[in-house]
């Protein structure tokens, strides 16, 4: 599932209560609560109904607060795309991987997140254990920064599974969120003054993107192109 537990309390608009633990309470729309009584831990991303004890899931929640069987597939879709948690699809995505974007003190900022079928997205910490799709207002900054500010050289590659490639061989390496076209000035700096070898996917878009990563490079770096790179995934890869 690409929603949680909190996400799907937060859209249906549950008020939220005191944090005990690793457990967080909002109201329960099912009971008439004086106090919040429906507890969700945010790490395990499930639920607890103190007053009837049902419990489960981020689908499960949605199906609870929507007054639907949770194998009402149509009922609680409906739910939570008018919610705006589900667009398309989604439903059937699953996580593959994830990648952390940290700031030079290695604070977690971000994270791009790889899902089955094919898709990426951001999101953020929300400081309570759980994650807020989206990236409003927080710094964005090169893939694995901590690791490479303080090295001389640095490889740049088109996406995160790229960089980890001549990372697992001892190397330095990064790229910037959102792939390829997605370049920031602001991540200029970052290389000031650093030997920058850019490692082009073998296809248009990479190309592209290499030539415009070099553009923004050239004022503040020495940056080369690798077109020969055994590391570089060929197109369609």
């Amino acid at each position: 599932m690409t929603f949680s537990c909190c996400e799907v309390a937060r859209a249906a608009g549950l008020k939220l209560g005191k944090k005990v633990g690793q457990e967080v309470s909002y109201t329960c729309p099912n009971h008439d609560d004086r106090h919040p009584s429906l507890e969700i831990n945010p790490s395990k991303d499930c639920w607890l109904c103190g007053p009837c004890g049902t419990k489960g899931n981020a689908w499960e929640l949605a199906a609870f607060i929507a007054g639907a069987d949770p194998n009402d597939k149509h009922t609680v879709t409906k739910w939570l795309r008018d919610r705006g948690l589900l667009n398309g699809n989604d439903s059937s995505k699953q996580i593959a991987a994830t990648y952390d974007y940290r700031d030079e003190k290695g604070t977690l900022l971000y994270q791009t997140v790889g899902y089955e079928p094919k898709d990426f997205r951001q999101r953020r910490p929300d400081g309570n254990g759980d994650w807020i799709r989206n990236l409003e207002g927080v710094r964005l900054v090169p893939y694995r920064l901590p690791e490479w500010k303080d090295r001389p050289n640095v490889y740049i590659a088109e996406g995160e599974k790229d960089a980890d490639r001549p990372r697992d061989l001892g190397l330095p390496a990064t790229c910037n969120p959102m792939g390829a076209g997605e370049w920031r000035e602001e991540y200029d700096r970052c290389f000031t003054g650093k030997k920058a070898v850019i490692l082009p996917n073998n296809d248009e878009a990479g190309e592209k993107h290499a030539r415009d990563v070099a553009r923004h490079l050239f004022p503040v770096a020495e940056a080369t192109r690798s077109s020969d790179c055994p590391i570089c995934r060929p197109k369609g890869m």
